[in-house]
């Protein structure tokens, strides 16, 4: 192929690119005309409440529900107007959980730099924030689209997770943290590395974490799914079986003999995954979950620790292959004894009594799974750049 045949397709990719990205920036702009119709000011994107938000010490006017306890935005304002605090309460606002909210600084930080411009006040300026880190996210994923053999649109898919809109309508964290990792992923390709390095690192200092609450019957595959899900977004693995397991060991080493568990390691997993939350780490907390307290108590851990939590049940729909793996598993835990397809079909195990996402893992690898777990949850994978 000539030079000039080259060079002419990449004009026209070029132009193709631009065109998407316009596109993106098009609709990002009435998402917030329209968003700003129903919130009739600036400050409603903050969705403030007078649990945590006292507007009279505000420095920008904000309308403050009292109904519920508003959402993240609240705290990502306060660190828009003064990232470089050390106090619970100031400039109106009292942070929750200030070592978790400060985990997340990234986009605060740039809300603030943005501020430092005359008449641009801290609401406005963590709108423009997003917003152009939206259109920053659709240019890199539609050059990454384009890189792919697809059509640059395309990119607008990737650049677009479901939870995007309500984080540009709340002034959250999540469009600088993706806008980074599609940038992180582009140079990577590219093995621009300095470049790489500095955008995802502009994304961990700006990630959501979450608990996600993984559940199932023993042998359902769920340890084999959580230990991916943890390797593919940076998560930790908080594993049930292995702290009751320990606490039996430990109670047959003082005691000679091994008493029944019961709930001792539910309540330890529970203080374990809210101790790494309020590190800022995101917890995929994996147990047979079979029961409404249980599941309701792994949901009072993220929302004591101030941050989201999702619900995954993990299921084998064939009763042959999961009679098999049952009877033919390897358990990686020295002494735990796995439990017969008897006592799996007959334990105690109630029905979901709220939405949640479902995996089936009969017939299918896990790298299918985690691709169908991955894109229900909305969560991006962290790169592998080698």
């Amino acid at each position: 192929m000539s030079a000039s045949v080259l060079t002419l397709r990449s004009r026209l990719d070029g132009r193709t690119v631009s065109g998407a990205t316009t596109l993106a920036g098009v609709l990002v702009l009435v998402f917030v005309v329209l968003r700003l119709l129903f919130a009739t000011s600036l400050g409603g994107f903050v969705v403030a409440s007078d649990d945590y938000v006292n507007p009279a010490a505000t420095p920008d006017p904000l309308p403050v529900t009292t109904t519920t306890g508003g959402y993240d935005g609240q705290f990502v304002y306060r660190f828009a107007v003064d990232p470089w605090t050390a106090v619970a309460t100031a400039h109106g606002v009292t942070l929750d959980n200030p070592g978790y909210r400060q985990q997340r600084i990234g986009t605060p930080v740039l809300a603030w730099a943005v501020g430092l411009v005359p008449g641009v006040s801290a609401p406005l300026a963590l709108i423009l924030v997003n917003a152009v880190a939206l259109i920053v996210a659709a240019w890199y994923a539609c050059r990454l689209a384009l890189a792919a053999g697809r059509h640059p649109a395309w990119g607008l898919v990737l650049a677009s997770p479901a939870c995007m809109p309500i984080s540009l309508g709340r002034d959250l964290t999540e469009p600088v943290a993706w806008a980074g990792v599609l940038a992180g992923i582009w140079y990577v390709r590219r093995r621009r590395w300095a470049p790489a390095a500095a955008a995802f690192a502009v994304a961990v200092l700006a990630r959501e974490t979450s608990l996600v609450i993984v559940g199932g019957l023993p042998a359902s595959g769920k340890t084999t799914l959580s230990r991916a899900l943890a390797g593919a977004i940076g998560a930790v693995h908080v594993r049930i079986d292995t702290i009751e397991q320990a606490i039996r060991d430990a109670d047959a080493y003082a005691n000679g003999d091994a008493r029944p568990v019961g709930a001792a390691g539910y309540v330890v997993g529970y203080a374990v995954a809210r101790d790494l939350l309020g590190q800022g780490l995101t917890v995929i907390a994996e147990s047979v979950n079979p029961l409404p307290v249980t599941r309701q108590s792994w949901r009072d851990v993220a929302r004591s620790a101030g941050t989201g939590c999702v619900e995954v049940e993990v299921v084998c729909s064939d009763p042959d292959e999961h009679r098999r793996r049952a009877a033919g598993r390897t358990i990686d835990i020295p002494g735990l004894r796995p439990p017969t397809w008897a006592e799996i079909t007959t334990r105690d195990y109630q029905p979901w009594d709220v939405p949640h996402t479902v995996i089936d893992t009969a017939g299918r690898i896990t790298a299918d799974c985690l691709d169908e777990l991955l894109a229900a949850l909305a969560l991006p994978a962290e790169p592998d750049p080698g």
